[in-house]
Parts: C-alpha cells; sequence; structure tokens
C-alpha cells in the first residue's frame, strides 16, 4: 500500500481535475518539461517539503505537508487570468478539506507571482497549502486514529 503522503497526493491530483478552462493535458503533477503558451492555462502540483513530524505520545505522528499549485496562463494580465483559477482550486480543496478522511485539516499559505523567463508572455501563480495529516509511526500507509 502507498504511504498516506502519496494517497493525499493522488486524492489531490483528483481534485484538480475538476478544476474548470483547464485541458486534462495541461494538468500536471510534478511536471518536469517547460510550460509553453500553448499548454496555457496550465496547473501543476508539486510537494515541497514535509518538516519532521511531531510525536503525539501514542505511537503516532502529526506531519505538515507542503504543496505548491503552479498556475501558468499566458498574456497580458497574466495574473488576472489566473484569479478565477485560483478561486475554484480554493473552493474544491475546501468543499472537502479532510480529503476524504486522508487529511485533518488544509492551511493555506503564501501565494507568489513570476514570469517564466523562457517566455514573458507566461505568468506562473504559485499558490501554497499545508495538508495536516497523522500516520501510524510504524506504518506510514496507515492513518493514526
Amino acid at each position: 500500500m502507498a504511504t498516506l503522503r502519496e494517497q493525499i497526493l493522488q486524492a489531490l491530483v483528483a481534485v484538480v481535475a475538476t478544476v474548470p478552462g483547464i485541458a486534462s493535458t495541461s494538468r500536471t503533477r510534478e511536471r518536469a518539461t517547460p510550460v509553453v503558451e500553448s499548454d496555457c492555462p496550465a496547473l501543476d502540483l508539486s510537494p515541497e517539503s514535509e518538516p519532521d513530524p511531531q510525536a503525539l505520545g501514542w505511537g503516532a505522528d502529526r506531519r505538515e505537508l507542503a504543496l505548491a499549485f503552479k498556475i501558468h496562463t499566458a498574456g497580458n494580465g497574466a495574473y488576472g487570468l489566473a484569479d478565477p483559477i485560483v478561486q475554484s482550486l480554493h473552493t474544491k480543496l475546501y468543499i472537502d478539506p479532510t480529503l476524504g478522511g486522508l487529511a485533518t485539516t488544509i492551511l493555506p499559505g503564501a501565494t507568489d507571482f513570476a514570469r517564466d523567463d523562457t517566455d514573458q508572455t507566461i505568468g506562473r501563480t504559485t499558490v501554497r497549502y499545508t495538508i495536516v495529516y497523522t500516520t501510524r509511526r510504524g506504518d506510514l500507509s496507515a492513518k493514526a486514529r
């Protein structure tokens, strides 16, 4: 069985698939190739970090998985073009902030704005969230109860 972290990432991929206005080929996880204008709008999900777990004292650990959703849009006002996608993604994440019982909650984080160096017509809006979840110390695939 996959770790709870991987199960959470898979659940998030399913949430991303429900965000309107983005072609299925432009929704990726940990994208390895540059985004080109014809891919836009595009959305990529990537885990960023997971600090040391916090011991809960009964054979369980509290974990915080930091994520980045990178939204690529092309044209003038690229960040304005990303705004409806940001809004939709946020709303869909909070329909079930436990991701079907896998997580304890979802915490919103910072948002960054940048232009891709390779193509100044593409804007990148990065929204960050932290997924809080618990695991059994001896089994990373099992949620602590």
